[in-house]
């Protein structure tokens, strides 16, 4: 834990009502939880292998001799769970590192989700006897996945937003998924599945007592998912098998615009100041630009299409009066851009410069 803390990123942030210090790493939990799981479910009979915890950049890798007695679709589901080694849990639950047997595993997730990354991977391998844990540092809800769910005009909460950016990251997903990315009960997560499919944006695949779920066909050629075609399910590989190949994300041969898939700096400019309805005078005169054909064409537009801006008199483009503001989707990238200026600001003050 020391080494772990040393090489951590530690924001500096004060309690306002008790003025206690924080300084831990914002995935501590996560990390102790995974260390802890790593001591108590390793299998101390195994001679010939030794646990590891493997730290990069992008991830951390927990990986131990002894799988789990549990199946993977149950360490999420609440309650105590079998474990390999009680005295040992018991002498964490002593010294105050360890709770409720089973809990460990969905501390990690919480911990996970409140970071909004990727959920954790688990690849309990019964056959190899061997548990793997691996925490990637991939955020679920990209600035490019808001742009493209913010493109398709639909309206969805936060947790709808991430089970459908890990169905476009993935290229299937189960109930088991969305437990682990919403945190809810497994009705509200059966609610968000149905929702997503009378919207179009995921289609049940398959048929067996595990429902599989995919991108709709319409939408996988433009987030780098399965093209159209006859699809099959593999229920040895939990992936799709399909008549066409797969399509890169710059495959829009049959579009005649491009999609909005990243921000240039005069477009996050316009985002800083159209919380408020704005001319296109108004929001030109804040940026210093004159062209005004050139200026519509390239940025604004991009911006009207892709769903992050609309006019305030949408029936009438040439409305004396016409102005733009920001959608809800908008509104939402720009506050995810303000939390990652904080963010840097932070880094900035914790180094001293």
């Amino acid at each position: 834990m020391d080494r772990y803390v040393l090489r951590a990123e530690k924001p500096f942030s004060v309690d306002p009502e008790t003025l206690q210090r924080r300084d831990l790493p914002p995935d501590y939990i996560a990390f102790r939880e995974a260390a802890i799981n790593l001591l108590i479910h390793q299998d101390y009979a195994d001679h010939s292998r030794k646990p590891s915890i493997q730290v990069f950049d992008d991830r951390t890798l927990f990986w131990n001799p002894g799988e789990s007695f549990a199946h993977t679709a149950e360490l999420l589901d609440p309650g105590e769970k079998e474990v390999r080694n009680p005295r040992i849990v018991s002498a964490f639950r002593r010294i105050g590192l360890s709770e409720q047997a089973g809990t460990g595993i969905r501390a990690i997730f919480s911990n996970w989700r409140q970071l909004g990354y990727v959920p954790p991977i688990i690849d309990n391998d019964k056959t190899r006897k061997a548990f793997r844990l691996t925490l990637l540092k991939e955020e679920l809800l990209s600035e490019e996945q808001l742009l493209f769910q913010a493109s398709l005009g639909v309206r969805l909460d936060e947790a709808e937003a991430k089970v459908f950016a890990l169905a476009c990251r993935e290229e299937w997903l189960r109930l088991r998924d969305v437990l682990a990315v919403t945190g809810r009960t497994r009705a509200i997560a059966e609610a968000i599945l149905e929702r997503l499919v009378v919207q179009n944006l995921i289609a049940p695949l398959g048929t067996g007592q595990t429902p599989v779920f995919v991108v709709a066909k319409h939408l996988r050629g433009r987030f780098g998912q399965i093209d159209e075609g006859e699809d099959q399910y593999d229920s040895k590989t939990m992936g799709l098998v399909t008549n066409t190949a797969k399509s890169g994300r710059t495959d829009f041969a049959n579009e005649k615009v491009e999609p909005l898939t990243e921000l240039s700096a005069t477009q996050q400019k316009i985002l800083e100041v159209c919380d408020i309805p704005r001319s296109l005078m108004a929001i030109m005169n804040e940026l210093g630009v004159t062209s005004r054909g050139h200026f519509k064409k390239r940025y604004l537009d991009p911006l009207l299409r892709g769903g992050v801006l609309r006019m305030t008199h949408s029936e009438q483009p040439n409305h004396p009066h016409q102005a733009y503001v920001l959608t809800d989707d908008g509104a939402k990238l720009k506050a995810r851009r303000l939390g990652d200026h904080i963010g840097t600001d932070k880094r900035w003050q914790r180094n001293g410069t």
